[in-house]
């Protein structure tokens, strides 16, 4: 039985620390494979339990469908006061995960080195291939970017692939993998007109710092303004 708390933290306070909650729910674990707390956002945290590879015959008797190993919790403001709802619980065996808050995913790399992506809203299984890429960056692609993909496709991880000596630009719908006049654009979010254009200078002045946009061919720079305007 794992027992879990929230308090509330002011440091301006005489009393730093209050308490807010208090819950208590059954939970696969041993000496081991201890059960962690991982806050995915402001009202959102998960119980989950890393698993070891010496707990896999202690875990194979109890799931599928026995003691869960992940479990949501929701903080909730009711009539009574504060309490913590549990939304959904797993029995997926994890050796890490990964909160993918912009998509509303959970991607949890299993103890047979296979991952496999859940939905924040209600635990379910997502059937996608993932990338190292999604949950580094913390980003996903959208579903009608997987429509032309082909079944079975391996993608590589630009992270990898790079030339040695690149240098990586992460803004909140895109990452950019550059050296020297050689670019990699990906684009994780659909088109969004912005309320004004910025000016190509404006634009290469900002993509100095890691782009050498100077000695880019004139084609090349222009196709890279367009993808910000």
């Amino acid at each position: 039985m794992i027992t879990h708390s929230l308090w509330e933290a002011t440091p301006s306070r005489a009393v730093a620390f209050k308490w807010k909650a208090t819950g208590q729910r059954e939970m696969f674990k041993t000496n081991q494979s201890p059960v962690r707390a991982d806050r995915i956002d402001d009202n959102r945290f998960l119980l989950w339990t890393h698993c070891e590879k010496e707990d896999d015959e202690t875990y194979a008797e109890i799931a599928p469908g026995g003691i869960p190993s992940l479990v949501l919790l929701q903080i909730t403001n009711g009539i009574e006061g504060v309490s913590l709802e549990e939304k959904w619980s797993n029995s997926i065996r994890a050796a890490k995960v990964w909160p993918i808050v912009s998509r509303n995913f959970l991607l949890v790399d299993y103890k047979d080195t296979t991952d496999a992506l859940l939905s924040l809203e209600d635990g379910t299984v997502i059937h996608r291939l993932s990338l190292p890429c999604w949950y580094y960056s913390q980003l996903y692609p959208l579903e009608a970017q997987w429509k032309d993909m082909a079944r079975r496709t391996t993608w590589k991880d630009p992270r990898r692939v790079s030339s040695k000596g690149s240098r990586t630009k992460a803004m909140p719908n895109v990452l950019i993998y550059g050296k020297d006049a050689s670019f990699t654009v990906f684009d994780y979010a659909d088109y969004v007109r912005r309320p004004y254009q910025k000016t190509q200078l404006a634009l290469e002045q900002q993509l100095a710092s890691f782009i050498d946009v100077e000695n880019m061919p004139a084609d090349k720079r222009r196709m890279l303004f367009e993808v910000f305007i």
